[in-house]
């Protein structure tokens, strides 16, 4: 509490007056720390709950006034804590960045004839980070695979972001008339 007093003396016979105010100067809140539930950096489809360490006063900066938020999109992110005494405080930027995931398309030949093995796949990754990794259903580690025979093979490609896309084909038999 501070007391501030203020008075005048004239020189003409008035009295002295003596005004008095009190005023009551509040502490600013501990500034509202923000946790996240992962990690702030993700894949595309993911997301991060972030928590303020103040169970109410929260006005975050996307609008939302609960305790928790779920993060999808890039942005930076911050909390405002208003207490009891409507003081407020504010959080360090807490920044969320999400990647793109990649896209694959698959070229293909089919086998020539049933029970050949002379078809072939090639996985072609579009978008993300590279370098990129495959994993195809029959194991193989490249982008391409042949000695292929007539079924249906499936991809993933790995961005190096960890950030993934499947994809699949079917290998089919090529029939001619002779």
């Amino acid at each position: 509490t501070v007391r501030m007093t203020t008075s005048s003396v004239c020189t003409t016979p008035s009295p002295v007056t003596s005004n008095s105010l009190n005023y009551t100067v509040n502490p600013l809140p501990a500034t509202p720390a923000i946790s996240a539930s992962g990690a702030t950096t993700f894949c595309a489809g993911d997301s991060v709950t972030l928590t303020s360490d103040s169970a109410t006063g929260n006005l975050w900066s996307s609008g939302q006034t609960t305790q928790s938020i779920i993060v999808f999109a890039t942005d930076t992110v911050t909390v405002t804590y208003t207490d009891g005494n409507n003081c407020s405080s504010t959080s360090l930027e807490t920044a969320v960045n999400v990647n793109p995931n990649p896209s694959v398309s698959i070229s293909h030949n089919d086998v020539s004839c049933t029970g050949d093995l002379d078809g072939d796949a090639t996985a072609n990754a579009l978008g993300g980070f590279s370098p990129y990794t495959y994993l195809w259903s029959n194991g193989a580690t490249q982008s391409s695979i042949n000695n292929l025979q007539s079924t249906i093979y499936s991809v993933t490609v790995t961005d190096a972001n960890l950030c993934n896309a499947n994809n699949s084909v079917t290998i089919g038999t090529t029939t001619s008339i002779v």
